[in-house]
């Protein structure tokens, strides 16, 4: 669901005039990731995967997962469920799947019990936070043979 209705505690603070310049900061990003990717979307060393896919490790500790993902609009992630949890947080743009629409502000929170293919909707870049328990478990030939290349 949406963020909108938080209380103010978990409103982005305000950035001393001093330090930055508003518009040298991404608003989407909360205030936490900050101090693992920075300022500014444009700024992180995006690692490709493919035309319109991209991602970027934010921590690599532990087994699970916890990476930024950027996709193009009309690019869509191959089929796939999970060995665990998967607790999503759209940070710019929107998608959709089996479960519903999701747009900025969104948290999807899934487990082994859900396949889905997320498709990325309207005319701007989507990117998420994505942690998740251990790797995807893709559900087609083509994803089973690109996962190892993937690290999901």
């Amino acid at each position: 669901g949406q963020l909108d209705d938080l209380p103010n505690e978990f409103d982005t603070p305000a950035i001393p005039s001093s330090s930055k310049k508003k518009a040298d900061i991404d608003s989407c990003i909360p205030t936490l990731l900050r101090d693992y990717i920075g300022d500014s979307f444009d700024a992180i060393k995006w690692k490709r995967l493919s035309s319109g896919f991209c991602y970027f490790d934010v921590l690599t500790e532990g087994t699970g997962i916890c990476r930024l993902l950027k996709v193009a609009p009309g690019k869509s992630i191959l089929p796939h469920t999970h060995r665990g949890n998967e607790l999503t947080q759209i940070l710019q743009g929107s998608y959709v799947d089996e479960v519903g629409h999701f747009s900025a502000g969104d948290i999807s929170d899934l487990d082994d019990e859900t396949e889905h293919q997320p498709i990325v909707d309207g005319d701007e870049e989507c990117i998420c936070l994505v942690a998740l328990d251990s790797s995807l478990k893709f559900t087609t030939l083509l994803g089973k043979v690109l996962q190892p290349l993937t690290g999901f």
